[in-house]
């Protein structure tokens, strides 16, 4: 007997995630464990190295990973015995190999126009470095670095 579709469809769905006898709950339930260990992941790593790496998979004792640029890739095997730390502290210390692959995404799509700000505090370091620079051009350049502060101070 089909379920009817006229009713509310967000519990209908819901209903076929929950039973536990189907195919949709199993690969909902493994869903929800790879985000939550993507998640730990990211947070642990911190920025920017958590923003490049994705969970692709996690089968018996072995995590595959995701990122988006061989450099980030690169980064990432550096970071494996912490990665291995990380998934032991979030209940996952089963795994035996973490496999990092690049999966290039289009760029148009994964630039996100981020502008970066100079701190304040920042910006007076390189005011008060340049005062002391002999050389005209290193000085000029570093006055107009450190004016790129929202509001920066000469100390």
């Amino acid at each position: 007997m089909m379920p009817d579709l006229t009713g509310n469809r967000a519990a209908f769905i819901t209903t076929f995630l929950q039973d536990d006898s189907g195919t949709l709950n199993t690969l909902y339930k493994k869903a929800l464990v790879l985000a939550r260990l993507q998640g730990h992941l990211r947070s642990a790593l911190g920025p920017p190295l958590g923003l490049h790496v994705s969970v692709a998979n996690l089968v018996g004792e072995t995590l595959t990973l995701y990122s988006d640029s061989p450099a980030w890739a690169a980064r990432l095997r550096f970071r494996i015995p912490d990665m291995y730390r990380i998934a032991e502290n979030y209940g996952f210390g089963n795994l035996k190999s973490i496999r990092i692959k690049v999966l290039r995404i289009d760029s148009a799509l994964s630039q996100q126009n981020v502008k970066l700000v100079l701190s304040e505090k920042s910006a007076t370091l390189l005011l008060n470095s340049a005062e002391s620079i002999r050389d005209e051009r290193l000085r000029h350049s570093l006055v107009r670095l450190g004016l790129h502060s929202p509001r920066p101070s000469r100390a």
